[in-house]
């Protein structure tokens, strides 16, 4: 047992070393200001001008120096050498280093802003973080050479969902459309849990428009087959299989691509529960019995026809109805052998919702789509360069 006092010791030598490491900083910082100053002014090309105090943020903490400024006799320009040296931008007071740390944390979403703040040791707040991402411009590392090896037997699951959302873009707040693509070959069964599936070789990626702007079938197929052709080999239309909530673009697409398609499990069971138990007065017993029939018996067992006429029978809507009529493919491949269920829901909301907090904050254009970059390159195991 760590008596209380123990805990304390080790938080007062946790602030005693932070500040030593500070310290030892500015000294460093303070040793090359004097270095430049007697080894590398050169009186003919420059001119002193003054000393005074400069505010800088580092991943030390906050300091606040003397260092020398000098003015370029030649080119009029006022520099402080000792600034270039440890990597601060004109008219910034933090280093490169400290923009690094901001924006590779940055994926981090809802704990971001803390994150940030702990690691870094100093106050920053979240609009110069929201600068930062905007400004920065980033690069992630191409997909590696090496592909994954695909055999007759093996699957390749493509799920798919779209999110909506509004961003700032020149100045005006617009609607945009989120696609959002998830590849995987099923569960990893040394990493998943009888209450956690883990995907396997999971690779994702995003296609964003405004609102109003179409995705033609041919241009999500060939965006999907590219990204497949970056990830593995061998495969062929045998091993795709395409689920997602039951939207027309899914079908359309399984359709120009001719590969299997199933419905996702979760949207048909809430078309399902709409029809029997929402609603004044409907939770009932007999109506519980009739929602497990038309769930259990008939929809998870592919039984596309006895579904719409049990839905006939019960006088669903016409929109019920048709959701299910027009998805006859995605419900008969429910009970086929690979057929593992659907993640695309989840997939949108960890990576176009969480950044937005559900659409609770509104970024710029830029910052939005630099968040989504870093998100992907984490979720898909790719360095990030800034």
């Amino acid at each position: 047992m760590i008596l209380i006092s123990e805990k304390l010791d080790n938080y007062q030598h946790k602030i005693n070393h932070e500040k030593q490491m500070l310290l030892d900083y500015d000294n460093k910082i303070l040793k090359y200001d004097n270095y430049w100053f007697l080894n590398e002014y050169d009186r003919s090309k420059y001119k002193l001008i003054k000393r005074r105090k400069h505010l800088i943020k580092s991943e030390f903490g906050l300091s606040y120096l003397p260092l020398r400024t000098y003015k370029n006799k030649l080119t009029n320009e006022i520099i402080t050498p000792t600034r270039t040296y440890i990597d601060i931008d004109k008219y910034k007071n933090y280093t490169n280093w400290v923009n690094k740390l901001i924006i590779l944390n940055a994926d981090l979403n809802n704990i971001t802003y803390p994150i940030i703040k702990h690691n870094l040791k100093i106050s920053i707040s979240l609009s110069t973080i929201c600068r930062r991402l905007k400004k920065t411009t980033i690069f992630v590392q191409e997909l590696p050479q090496e592909k994954i090896k695909i055999l007759p037997t093996d699957y390749i699951y493509i799920q798919s969902d779209e999110s909506y959302n509004n961003l700032i873009d020149n100045k005006k707040k617009r609607k945009f459309r989120h696609r959002t693509v998830s590849i995987s070959t099923g569960f990893d069964l040394n990493k998943s849990t009888d209450n956690r599936h883990v995907l396997e070789n999971k690779y994702i990626f995003v296609l964003s428009t405004k609102k109003g702007q179409r995705i033609t079938k041919k241009e999500f197929g060939k965006s999907i087959i590219t990204n497949l052709d970056n990830i593995f080999i061998g495969y062929t239309n045998e091993n795709l299989k395409l689920t997602g909530d039951g939207a027309t673009y899914l079908k359309s697409t399984a359709n120009y691509l001719n590969i299997d398609y199933a419905v996702d499990k979760w949207h048909p069971l809430q078309k399902l529960k709409q029809l029997f138990i929402v609603g004044k007065g409907k939770k009932t017993k007999e109506n519980n019995k009739k929602l497990n029939y038309a769930y259990y018996k008939l929809f998870l067992n592919g039984n596309y026809y006895k579904l719409l006429d049990y839905l006939k029978e019960n006088n669903a809507d016409e929109k019920i109805y048709e959701y299910f009529k027009n998805n006859k493919k995605g419900i008969e491949n429910q009970n086929a052998i690979w057929n593992i269920g659907c993640s695309a829901e989840s997939d949108v909301y960890h990576l176009i919702k969480s950044i937005s907090n559900n659409n609770a904050k509104i970024y710029s254009k830029e910052a939005f789509f630099n968040l989504l970059k870093l998100k992907q390159a984490r979720i898909n195991k790719l360095k990030v360069f800034v």
